[in-house]
């Protein structure tokens, strides 16, 4: 059997508190995430440091919890291993997590995808209204739209973007109207779902962030979101409505 001197026993103590404290500090800051193998994988790393200083002052309380944080990390492991290791996603899917929901974990992406539906929508179809209620996010796969804004066409939305991301989580109504203009694969997801898998799955969250930033400034480059000034006889319209 190894015997380990006191030296050693106390580096490796000190070793496991700095890579609890590092580790959880990693998370909160947003470096490392919560779901995926990493972060179970230095608890337990971190536990079973401490689980070795406590050769040299061995207390049974201490011993106990740092066991049960190995066991409980190693079940997270096994248990994220199961969940993922028959996922597959098809090549537009693939597409649609690359380019809007960038960084997103496959257990995340598949509970996201799993939640909405992919569908093939005629043109005409309207996705938003103005000043209604957003039910739905929209990623348009292939196709496009046309949004306008008090019944005037100001911009055009092709494969590629979102539709309804300013509004189907805030609850606030559209700003626009957007229909579809030509033949279109869509991907919907409605607002109660997204925020049934947002609660479950905090990641989710983090990529439509990034996805909807992402977004925001392909339209801003595009001319998408400059809104016309109305002139002098639509404001006065607008006053007395």
């Amino acid at each position: 059997m190894i015997e380990f001197s006191t030296t050693v026993q106390d580096l490796a103590g000190g070793v496991g508190a700095a890579l609890y404290l590092s580790s959880y500090a990693a998370l909160q800051i947003g470096i490392i995430r919560g779901e995926g193998y990493l972060y179970p994988a230095l608890n337990a790393s971190a536990a079973a440091l401490v689980l070795v200083s406590l050769g040299a002052y061995f207390n049974p309380f201490s011993a106990t919890i740092e066991t049960a944080w190995i066991l409980i990390s190693l079940f997270g492991i096994v248990r994220l291993w199961y969940l993922t290791r028959g996922l597959v996603f098809t090549d537009e899917e693939r597409a649609f997590l690359d380019l809007g929901l960038p960084g997103l974990s496959r257990l995340g992406a598949r509970r996201f995808l799993s939640a909405g539906k992919w569908s093939d929508v005629p043109a005409g179809a309207i996705l938003t209204g103005e000043d209604r209620p957003v039910e739905s996010l929209v990623w348009i796969a292939d196709g496009g739209a046309v949004v306008s804004h008090r019944g005037r066409a100001i911009a055009t939305l092709p494969a590629g973007r979102f539709v309804g991301e300013l509004g189907v989580l805030s609850q606030a109504p559209a700003t626009a109207t957007v229909k579809v203009s030509q033949q279109s694969r869509l991907f919907a997801i409605s607002r109660a779902a997204l925020s049934r898998v947002i609660v479950r799955n905090p990641d989710v969250k983090l990529a439509l962030d990034a996805g909807f930033g992402g977004d925001a400034r392909s339209k801003i480059l595009a001319g998408n979101l400059s809104f016309p000034v109305p002139s002098s006889v639509e404001q006065e319209q607008e006053i007395n409505r």
